[in-house]
């Protein structure tokens, strides 16, 4: 079994704790370029991924020996440090209302067009809520998609909602922001409509020192789709400030994308979307060539600008008296029909 010494942390007014529970923002994962998990699902999702930096863990006193365990059975994963936290203390940096008692801490990964370019891609138009976005890139990742790929106003897919609706897919599929796919990956000033810091890579309500050893102080554990409309994918009105938490979209960032679905197209991808009505049957989806599946926002549908790129509209019948479909059901059910395309 392989051992380590857990550092014990009992006030909340420690730098650490602090930078944990500024993860629970948007901009706090922007500026910190960190995101968190919870749970021993979660994180042991996040231990098997490895490409993935653990940069800490926090774990109550009964996860500890699991944890351990876990590590050995890996056999050579590092982690960062190891924080014991008293339950209550935990209660205060949980997103949950019923903690599971271990929260990894993850640095964000930069992804690339080139690692999508395999598969289908799933663009999200202004996706805002964070189920929703976290539903739709587990199915992404079900369907041996290649990536999804978010346009500013979406519901940032780090957030805490969107990790656990997406069931560790997040870390298994790349998924990355429409503005820094055309940067080539690089950050971006606007990611999803929120500022990110330049050069502030680590640091929301913690101390550089304390960022830094996170950062240099490793625990070695061994040798080394929705429809197209205001009918459409409704869950209500327009998620508020506080789910949508890419932001609002930004006067350029309909430039930039147009410019990136243009470029997908130019890599041989059909672009297409779903609509309430007036579109061809979904099942003409088709499983030939390489497509990129538009899911627009619950209650305003597609941009009309990336209608515009659009080569072909679909649309599944509402038979019944509900308004609408939910965004993450019509991608799961165009996705999936182009799935029983190609095993028939």
């Amino acid at each position: 079994m392989i051992r380590f010494k857990a550092s014990t942390i009992e006030s909340e007014h420690n730098g650490t704790v602090k930078l944990v529970r500024s993860l629970t923002t948007k901009r706090g994962r922007d500026v910190a370029g960190l995101f968190m998990v919870e749970g021993r699902r979660a994180v042991w999702d996040a231990l098997a991924c490895p490409g993935w930096t653990v940069r800490l863990i926090l774990a109550c006193e009964g996860e500890l020996a699991p944890l351990e365990g876990r590590l050995s059975g890996l056999g050579g994963r590092s982690v960062g440090p190891v924080y014991r936290l008293a339950e209550g203390l935990m209660r205060k940096v949980s997103e949950v209302g019923s903690p599971q008692g271990i929260i990894a801490v993850l640095e964000r990964r930069r992804r690339h067009l080139g690692e999508m370019a395999g598969g289908d891609i799933a663009y999200l138009d202004r996706v805002g809520d964070p189920g929703n976005v976290g539903a739709i890139v587990r199915t992404a990742e079900a369907a041996g998609m290649g990536g999804v790929i978010l346009a500013g106003g979406c519901a940032d897919p780090y957030g805490g909602k969107a990790v656990r609706s997406s069931m560790g897919s997040v870390m298994r599929i790349p998924v990355e922001w429409a503005a820094s796919l055309l940067n080539g990956g690089a950050p971006h000033d606007r990611v999803g409509g929120v500022a990110e810091g330049r050069g502030a890579s680590r640091g929301v309500g913690a101390s550089a020192a304390d960022i830094s050893m996170a950062a240099m102080d490793p625990v070695s554990t061994g040798p080394e789709a929705s429809a197209t409309g205001p009918d459409s994918a409704s869950v209500g009105p327009d998620a508020s400030d506080a789910d949508r938490e890419g932001g609002d979209r930004g006067p350029e960032d309909g430039a930039l994308e147009t410019a990136l679905l243009g470029r997908l197209k130019g890599m041989g991808y059909r672009i297409g979307a779903a609509a309430v009505r007036g579109g061809r049957p979904y099942q003409e989806i088709g499983p030939s060539g390489r497509s990129v599946l538009v899911i627009g926002n619950e209650a305003h549908g597609v941009s009309a600008h990336v209608l515009g790129m659009c080569d072909a509209l679909y649309t599944i019948p509402i038979l019944g008296g509900a308004e609408s479909l939910n965004a993450a059901v019509s991608a799961s059910i165009l996705i999936y029909e182009r799935v029983r395309g190609r095993t028939m």
